[in-house]
């Protein structure tokens, strides 16, 4: 069990940080992160919309909106997107899954 909540964190983890990753190119094409945060489109990114992109963040992982975000609401969170990746449903994600969610995703937020 301890084994399957490590790889689910881990998996968390590694899905939370591709977002902020620049995708690949001579500086053509930016990241989905990056090019959310920067509202302004000035390339560059201020403290101003670090914080606001934060604080989506923050919003995305509140479920309840109370203002805290609780371990209970981070384990759903997980469970979602680990249930979005498990393409054949059978609770267990295998490399060719992960590798096909990240994918799709960043294919349909280009």
């Amino acid at each position: 069990m301890k084994k399957i909540i490590t790889f689910i964190w881990l998996f968390a983890l590694t899905f939370s940080l591709s977002q902020a990753v620049i995708a690949k190119g001579k500086g053509k094409r930016l990241g989905r992160f990056f090019k959310t945060a920067d509202t302004n489109g000035d390339k560059k990114l201020s403290l101003s919309e670090m914080q606001t992109k934060a604080q989506e963040r923050f919003s995305d992982n509140d479920l309840n909106n109370d203002g805290i975000i609780t371990t209970d609401e981070l384990n759903t969170r997980v469970a979602q997107r680990f249930t979005e990746a498990d393409a054949d449903a059978n609770g267990q994600l295998e490399k060719k899954e992960i590798r096909k969610h990240f994918k799709d995703m960043f294919a349909s937020k280009s």
